[in-house]
């Protein structure tokens, strides 16, 4: 993500205008970053590129890349199977990669490399995001659930929905965290930043749960479990608790080629046919490993 603050040194210019000035862009981005609520003028969002600008209007300019680092490249990927049958499959999911499409229709998806790998996913109605019942963000990594059939379909989104399904992480976080500690706090959309989420009252309520499991310099392992699944939920409460995730572009100062050292390491749920509890456990990540080491 790049971040600039501009200052309006000329009454009545359009947005758009202006942003070409500073940046080596097309119209088109320009315009494509007013709309997707990248710039507020004043700390209030602008979605319309003719807005006009008065002389010492504060800009400020979030830009998120399309393709945010790293990006996972079609001769580097290799889907790693962790457990598959006739219902379902579960993937060690890697950091960059998009689970299905989004603005950037062109880059590819682990939807996608399923489809060239000749999987049947379960179709119920988007081609964009078959079988697909939870995400992970891009630059988490770890285990992820799909279906193949209609019954498991229904019965993991049931599971979701109720949440039975039981989600653990690991997530390498900034500073020293001295205790365990249980954080209720809702959650929403940034009012001022809308690809930012926040604590706000008014918001969902999300419940995550912080066990510390070591400590290094200045950094904290900590074993977390997912109770709710609001968007960016563990790295929203991560940095309400002043201990970010490092490497998280968005909710901490300190960032990494590789991305934010986020691992979802556990998923546990009932088998939708075998009707009997299935849990997977991933041993902590390479990513996760090295950076403390």
């Amino acid at each position: 993500m790049e971040k600039k603050q501009l200052k309006s040194n000329t009454n009545h210019i359009r947005l758009d205008v202006y942003l070409q000035q500073h940046y080596d862009v097309s119209r088109v981005v320009i315009k494509k970053w007013i709309t997707k609520q990248y710039i507020s003028v004043n700390d209030t969002i602008i979605t319309k590129p003719s807005f006009l600008l008065s002389e010492g209007d504060s800009i400020n300019c979030h830009i998120q890349p399309e393709d945010p680092l790293p990006t996972i490249q079609a001769s580097s990927i290799s889907l790693d199977y962790i457990y598959e049958d006739t219902d379902l499959i579960i993937i060690n999911k890697a950091a960059g990669l998009l689970v299905h499409k989004g603005t950037n229709k062109q880059e590819k998806t682990l939807v996608d490399y399923l489809k060239e790998a000749q999987t049947n996913l379960y179709d119920y109605g988007d081609p964009e995001r078959i079988g697909i019942v939870h995400r992970l963000d891009r630059q988490t990594e770890g285990l992820l659930v799909i279906a193949k059939s209609k019954l498991a379909y229904e019965s993991l989104t049931q599971q979701f929905r109720n949440r039975t399904i039981k989600k653990r992480y690991y997530a390498l976080l900034k500073g020293n965290l001295n205790h365990d500690i249980d954080v209720n706090q809702p959650i929403a959309r940034h009012p001022k930043h809308r690809y930012k989420y926040c604590v706000d009252p008014t918001g969902k309520e999300a419940l995550t749960k912080f066990a510390v499991k070591n400590k290094y310099n200045s950094m904290t392992l900590c074993d977390i479990e997912l109770v709710s699944g609001r968007t960016h939920q563990i790295r929203v409460h991560a940095h309400y608790l002043g201990y970010p995730i490092i490497g998280d572009e968005i909710y901490s100062k300190t960032t990494r080629q590789s991305g934010q050292l986020l691992q979802a390491y556990q998923l546990s749920f009932m088998h939708p046919r075998l009707n009997k509890q299935l849990t997977i456990k991933l041993n902590i990540s390479t990513r996760l490993k090295e950076h403390h080491a």
